[in-house]
């Protein structure tokens, strides 16, 4: 939940952009200065139950993990901030498509990435990647849903450590901002290397400052190296 004083700066704002599908719970009214980014892009229905009482909304909500998305995106921002500010149309525009070329820059750097790989599926311990393995062809073992705060039973770890020995994956995922406790259990019973995944549903202010083609980046030598491709 934000702070009062986010509050107060949200109502003042000429623009507010958020997630939605579920992502900004403490929503509860309509902002006529909103703009909902999952309204923009293509969202891949949610083939998870929680058991916990968590809520995502209908649909997978990590959609900025597909690239395709982030292009729409962009261009959804772009439309608005030239209405609200067309004696910044030109430089707007020309932001926009500079970002929107490095954005398919980043696409065909997956796309040659993982296109000849050893293994075609990972382990994470939230299921966040849905729209990456979507987009590119490969499968992702999950410990939970959608949600990362599900609990996770003997059956599942077990189930889970003997994938990883049956498959020989040699990387097991886990985001920065949850506790690595459950992967590197995985870790000592089968030798695999426990590594972080940057989902970028939570940022550190370091992170940030990089931006998201950077991450994305990490994250692509990361997937190349557990799934073992050329």
């Amino acid at each position: 939940m934000p702070s009062v004083k986010t509050m107060s700066t949200i109502l003042r704002a000429k623009l507010f952009i958020y997630n939605g599908q579920g992502m900004e719970p403490w929503i509860k009214q309509d902002y006529a200065h909103a703009l909902d980014m999952s309204a923009f892009v293509k969202l891949n229905d949610n083939k998870h139950e929680n058991e916990d009482g968590h809520h995502h909304g209908k649909s997978d909500p990590h959609y900025w993990l597909d690239v395709d998305n982030m292009v729409l995106m962009t261009q959804a921002i772009q439309k608005k901030l030239n209405k609200l500010f067309p004696e910044y149309k030109s430089l707007i525009n020309k932001n926009a498509q500079a970002y929107v070329e490095n954005l398919s820059l980043l696409e065909i750097e997956y796309a040659q990435e993982l296109q000849v790989c050893k293994k075609d599926e990972i382990v994470v311990n939230h299921n966040a990647f849905g729209y990456l393995a979507s987009h590119y062809k490969f499968d992702v073992h999950s410990l939970t849903g959608l949600s990362p705060d599900e609990q996770v039973s003997a059956k599942n770890m077990k189930e889970m450590t003997d994938l990883v020995k049956e498959e020989n994956i040699n990387t097991i995922f886990f985001e920065s901002f949850v506790s690595d406790k459950l992967a590197q259990g995985i870790s000592k019973e089968t030798g695999a290397k426990v590594e972080s995944l940057q989902p970028l549903a939570n940022v550190t202010e370091e992170e940030a400052k990089k931006g998201y083609i950077l991450i994305m980046q990490e994250n692509l030598k990361k997937l190349s190296y557990a799934m073992e491709c050329e």
